[in-house]
């Protein structure tokens, strides 16, 4: 159980950081302190706003291509 391991190398940090972004969640791995809990919400908060602005990134040049398809047709 990672929750009772102390024995946490770098390759769970990235495990935890990724499934936090992602909003995967699956709870193998919690923060126990104050700190780990904020530092959570953080990454948690971090991850949504990095999603939404690759999603807004690629809907803008999408919606710029069309148009450069719609004026290329008219």
């Amino acid at each position: 159980n990672f929750i009772e391991s102390k024995d946490v190398n770098f390759q769970h940090y990235i495990y935890y950081t990724f499934v936090t972004i992602s909003t995967l969640g699956y709870g193998d791995i919690t923060p126990q302190g104050d700190i780990g809990k904020s530092l959570a919400i953080l990454i948690s908060v971090s991850g949504q706003l990095y999603i939404a602005i690759i999603i807004a990134m690629l809907v803008g040049k999408f919606s710029g291509n069309m148009a450069a398809k719609k004026e290329k047709n008219v």
